[in-house]
């Protein structure tokens, strides 16, 4: 960082056909964070304090898995862990090199083929390490369709992936907010909602101004609290 900008040490190519895309910077970010902020203080707060957070272009699958251990855990801290043992015991390793005496090791994460068929060198609670291999299995198949989410409603969007056993409101949510940037969606948590009653200082209000970036302000009040 230099004087509030990212400076980004890659070729001008590099920059537009992977950074660019992957932190999301053709989307105008401040114009959520703007209404939002406009709604009472506690809004205020969290847009200023969370207001550098974009949705990322991550794999989708990586998504739809990490939505299902974060429901499972509720915990932001131990659903990066298990994502991580994941990659490391099944993903394909990367080294990268700052040179020679800074090797750079990472491991990205595996193929829903890959994990369905080696998700037992991982330690997962049996009835979690189910609604694993279930999302693996059927993004495997492409029975779960991304697009087809994308091209419908958001409410018919989270009834049709809630129809697959290993997805509920709370993953569906989330899934389509992050996987496909729809910023109406955020997931069903019930720790989010509370906040916003305990804090916000007119509820009606604060639900009908901001309906249109409900995933940004979730984004941000969970980063806030």
């Amino acid at each position: 960082f230099d004087n509030n900008r990212l400076l980004f040490s890659c070729q001008s190519e590099d920059f537009y056909n992977i950074w660019f895309y992957y932190f999301d910077m053709e989307y105008d970010y401040g114009e959520p964070n703007h209404v939002i902020k406009r709604q009472d203080q506690f809004s205020k707060i969290c847009a200023n304090r969370a207001g550098g957070i974009r949705l990322l272009n991550q794999d989708s699958f990586e998504i739809i898995i990490k939505s299902i251990i974060l429901d499972y855990y509720k915990d932001k801290d131990k659903t990066r862990n298990l994502i991580d043992k994941i990659s490391e015991s099944i993903g394909k390793k990367h080294k990268n090199s700052l040179g020679e005496l800074n090797p750079i090791i990472w491991y990205s994460f595996p193929r829903a083929i890959d994990l369905l068929k080696n998700i037992d060198k991982v330690k997962v609670k049996s009835d979690l390490k189910e609604r694993i291999k279930e999302a693996s299995y059927y993004y495997s198949y492409k029975w779960i369709d991304l697009d087809f989410a994308k091209g419908i409603s958001e409410y018919r969007g989270q009834e049709y992936l809630q129809s697959f056993d290993c997805i509920n409101e709370v993953s569906s949510g989330y899934i389509l907010l992050m996987a496909n940037h729809n910023l109406k969606c955020y997931p069903d948590d019930e720790n989010f909602i509370n906040i916003i009653y305990d804090k916000s200082e007119d509820i009606d209000s604060w639900f009908s101004k901001i309906k249109n970036f409900y995933g940004i302000a979730y984004l941000y009040v969970m980063y806030e609290s």
